[in-house]
């Protein structure tokens, strides 16, 4: 594969990288419309504003663990971003989904897990002290501060836990159960321990995505968690 595979610039990805999804579709051929919209304008749209403020805002590094919830394919994201990263984990619920993604890249620090992020039992978020959570697809799945709650992030041992999540407000389209009308509904399924670094309302042909991305911070202290220092 050539080094870059995405012109986040242009929006545009390299001619190996093409011929390399036009044998997944021939092997996945009940996938190929699946495969090619995850790369389509849309897509390109939604993921190039989040990786622009990603990559202006000082925290992507090589000490940084990523996970990826609801990764899809990761055809756009996992290029950019697993050169630049320590690991990448992308989560998915789909089985084929996740072993078709398995197919596209051969980046060493990145896996791909087949798991449901709201089972109480999920531990990605919280197994590095410095993480970047990512969902573009909070439509598709339940409330973000039930999610963030149940998982207690961020643990007491974790410095650094940035997220990047999208929403959108097209209602109507098959899966999304979790719409929002306006960038602000969106901010209210925040967990209350969060810091807003940045908000962006992006506009597609079908409607409009909202983007939010920050950090966690940890709760205070109790009077005890104090005195046992």
């Amino acid at each position: 594969m050539e080094k870059q595979l995405i012109d986040i610039k242009n929006q545009t990805i390299s001619l190996s990288y093409m011929h390399d999804l036009i044998k997944l579709t021939d092997r996945y051929p009940h996938r190929a419309s699946d495969i090619w919209d995850s790369v389509g304008k849309n897509q390109f749209i939604s993921k190039t504003e989040l990786l622009n403020v990603l990559l202006s805002s000082g925290v992507i590094n090589k000490d940084l663990d990523v996970t990826i919830v609801g990764s899809w394919y990761g055809t756009i994201l996992i290029p950019v971003l697993a050169p630049l990263v320590k690991s990448i984990s992308c989560i998915d619920i789909d089985e084929e989904t996740t072993q078709i993604a398995t197919n596209i890249f051969d980046f060493d620090n990145v896996r791909y897990i087949k798991e449901n992020p709201f089972d109480k039992n999920f531990g990605c978020f919280r197994n590095t002290d410095n993480v970047l959570i990512i969902n573009t697809s909070c439509e598709h799945m339940g409330s973000l501060r039930d999610l963030i709650d149940m998982q207690r992030i961020p643990a007491p041992n974790q410095k650094n836990v940035w997220f990047a999540f999208q929403s959108n407000n097209m209602f109507g389209i098959e899966g999304h159960i979790n719409c929002k009308h306006g960038i602000d509904e969106f901010k209210e399924d925040l967990p209350w321990n969060h810091e807003l670094i940045s908000e962006r309302e992006i506009e597609e042909e079908r409607g409009t995505r909202f983007f939010l991305f920050g950090r966690f911070t940890q709760p205070p202290r109790t009077p005890r968690e104090e005195n046992n220092e």
